[in-house]
């Protein structure tokens, strides 16, 4: 079996545990991810976050899985991302909101 199909099945397990493991966080950081420009500063990005629940140990875990495998890129993921109504152009606001909200460092998303 070729490892790409591989690849983009992970990304999808990723997003479930994703969903699973940051309900809170999601619908959070998604309503700051959709109000923020793509390309916003982190201290944009860190005044929107202020007042919004802080993840988990297990949200973070599992954030940094999903964002280390290069899913926020996976074609996959964004067509389910596209089908819950969120703009996947904010994908990129959305992950770095994460990386700040979990304190991962911004070199951690290979997708450019």
């Amino acid at each position: 079996m070729p490892l790409l199909p591989l690849l983009l099945a992970d990304c999808v397990t990723r997003l479930t545990g994703l969903a699973g493991s940051c309900s809170t966080q999601i619908a959070a950081i998604t309503t700051l991810g959709q109000s923020i420009p793509v390309d916003a500063a982190d201290d944009q990005i860190m005044a929107g976050l202020k007042g919004q629940p802080a993840p988990t140990a297990a949200c973070c875990t599992v954030a940094n899985t999903f964002i280390t495998g290069g899913c926020r890129c996976d074609t996959q993921t964004i067509a389910i991302v596209a089908a819950q109504n969120i703009n996947t152009n904010s994908l990129k606001t959305l992950v770095r909101a994460t990386e700040l909200s979990c304190n991962l460092p911004a070199t951690i998303d290979p997708c450019k």
